[in-house]
């Protein structure tokens, strides 16, 4: 396991707040108004689920999931979350209140290219991922 691999799983999971930059524009310096805005605040970074320790195929509680190579994630209207689990050929789900990885779609470690749902479903190097009210579209790079 090389130290990129864990980088990219977990940052690929992560929820990554960044706030827009602020100012009033114009040149340097003071304004007559008084002093010049605050700083724009810096990116914050969590872990949102997964374990830094290296790559797996475990579903359970976020603190003991593992991915192998996670590629994508997009949110549903309720909160639940799908990550493209790449090197696993699956669709992981973290439940809304971010407690629970589970197999959404796909069979941990086996790869195809089988329409369907749930377990029946099949992916060969799964990417890119999109949801709206009706479908969880996937990418499939195999």
């Amino acid at each position: 396991m090389n130290g990129l691999r864990v980088r990219i799983a977990a940052l690929a999971v992560a929820t990554v707040l960044l706030a827009a930059c602020g100012g009033g524009g114009g040149g340097g310096g003071e304004s007559p108004a008084g002093p010049p805005p605050p700083p724009p605040p810096t990116a914050q970074l969590s872990l949102l689920a997964g374990n830094a320790g290296g790559a797996g195929n475990l579903d359970g509680g976020v603190e003991v999931a593992r991915f192998d190579s996670p590629a994508s994630v997009t949110v549903d209207f309720s909160g639940n979350r799908y990550v493209s689990d790449t090197n696993n050929h699956v669709i992981r789900k973290i439940s809304a209140d971010g407690k629970t990885v589970s197999t959404f779609a796909g069979r941990m470690g086996e790869a195809g290219d089988a329409d369907g749902i749930g377990a029946q479903a099949r992916f060969r190097s799964p990417e890119g991922i999109l949801i709206d009210k009706q479908f969880l579209y996937v990418a499939d790079a195999g």
